[in-house]
């Protein structure tokens, strides 16, 4: 094969990046639940991002906030809730009557959930349940399909040196002064780190360029308005988070 047919082969390859679930199908169903899991999965999502918290009983469970007042029928702060507090909430009904009795639930059932069936990616909102987060994964054997991600640079490096086979990615948002491209790459790989996790606002032609050249995944979340997602497609960033997996897996393969 010539040098320029090899070229043109691998350019003419359809494309389209991983589509990651945010909190699972959370456009439809009440985020962070095993049915936001399951709808995701079944739509057709590469894989769901969670977010993980401790209880005071040292379980790691699936939520977002620091407190269960938005997404439960009750109040408090995770925690100082037990699991058995915890899991005793209703998660679904703030959603809708058909999701009523839908539990906070561990991050060991949301690892079950996608074993044969798609990648998770771990967000670490409780800094301090790092190494309880690893330790579950551990115990589900989770290493090949599961990923860690932190605002925090801090927990990040914290994670690669605990754990080095399970890959890691840094999460940004410049706000209105974001750092230049080739600063954020430089934090990405002053931690071993294997990729970025940016707002969607934040990713520009020469983001995507300098992660390239460097060898750092470039995740961009969270996308629901089609013509961005059609932008990020022709841009080739690794994967899109988003509310809504069914759109952005429609557009990003219509190319």
């Amino acid at each position: 094969m010539s040098a320029s047919t090899h070229s043109d082969a691998f350019s003419d390859r359809p494309y389209r990046p991983l589509v990651m679930a945010h909190r699972g199908n959370s456009a439809f169903a009440p985020e962070n639940t095993l049915v936001a899991f399951e709808q995701a999965l079944a739509l057709g999502a590469d894989g769901c991002e969670c977010d993980v918290r401790g209880t005071a009983d040292g379980e790691i469970v699936v939520i977002h906030d620091a407190t269960v007042d938005r997404t439960t029928d009750a109040t408090g702060a995770i925690g100082e809730m037990t699991l058995e507090q915890v899991r005793a909430l209703d998660a679904g009904s703030w959603k809708g009557a058909e999701f009523a009795g839908q539990r906070v639930p561990l991050l060991a059932e949301v690892l079950e959930t996608h074993v044969g069936r798609g990648m998770l990616y771990v967000e670490i909102k409780d800094y301090q349940c790092t190494q309880r987060a690893i330790e579950v994964i551990d115990q589900c054997d989770a290493h090949e399909w599961a990923s860690l991600c932190s605002f925090s640079h801090d927990v990040c490096v914290e994670a690669r040196k605990l754990r080095p086979e399970l890959p890691v990615a840094l999460i940004y948002s410049g706000g209105a002064t974001p750092k230049p491209p080739n600063e954020l790459v430089k934090l990405a790989l002053a931690g071993n780190l294997q990729a970025l996790s940016v707002t969607h606002a934040d990713v520009t032609p020469e983001l995507v360029v300098r992660c390239r050249q460097c060898g750092v995944g470039l995740w961009v979340w969270t996308v629901d308005d089609k013509e961005r997602l059609a932008e990020l497609n022709l841009m080739r960033v690794d994967n899109i988070v988003s509310n809504d997996p069914a759109l952005a897996l429609r557009v990003c393969s219509s190319g």
